[in-house]
């Protein structure tokens, strides 16, 4: 099942925007694949350089980030959400769930056909 991300999510009453980035230099600049600013109520996931797993992945990672600081300040170590991400992301392979970009939905369902 392709699961399509908005523009904007909502968390904590919120407006976070997403952005599916492809090579940032500041993510490369931290040898990161994603990040989460709740100053900038942002979620950025780079998408160029990986796989779509790793993409759903990190999505779900930088999800926890902001969940992490808006409810439960902040008390969940890097560690523990790259444990939840990994479980989370199990459980989305499992059911088959993918995440993608909203312009991107019909580009992915044109690959699934294929397969």
């Amino acid at each position: 099942m392709i699961i399509s991300i908005p523009a904007t999510i909502k968390i904590a009453g919120f407006d976070y925007s997403i952005n599916f980035v492809k090579h940032d230099k500041e993510l490369q600049g931290d040898c990161a694949y994603g990040e989460c600013s709740n100053v900038l109520r942002r979620i950025k996931v780079e998408s160029g350089s990986t796989t779509q797993q790793e993409t759903n992945k990190v999505f779900l990672h930088e999800l926890l980030e902001a969940l992490n600081c808006c409810y439960l300040d902040g008390q969940l170590t890097h560690e523990q959400i790259e444990r939840l991400s990994y479980g989370l992301h199990q459980i989305t392979e499992q059911f088959q769930l993918t995440f993608v970009q909203s312009e991107h939905i019909r580009e992915v369902h044109k690959c699934k056909k294929n397969v």
